[in-house]
């Protein structure tokens, strides 16, 4: 698991491989982070791939999110 916190934008990402999709909530890591950033923060939590996948993921949400505050 792999927990980015953006203040930025205000967002927390959790990447998920799937190898632990069934036990990523039970983490102490994955509940301090809900727990700290949950009333003021979005969390979004991304399951599944492969964890080389990951970064290309983000980068294109990264790109995404600098169009989308050009068109705002």
């Amino acid at each position: 698991m792999k927990i980015n916190i953006k203040e930025s934008s205000k967002t927390v990402e959790v990447w998920v491989d799937s190898s632990e999709k069934a036990t990523y909530r039970d983490t102490k890591e994955y509940k301090e982070t809900v727990a700290a950033y949950k009333n003021n923060y979005s969390i979004n939590v991304f399951v599944g791939g492969n964890r080389p996948l990951l970064q290309t993921i983000t980068e294109l949400l990264k790109e995404q999110s600098k169009s989308l505050a050009y068109a705002s």
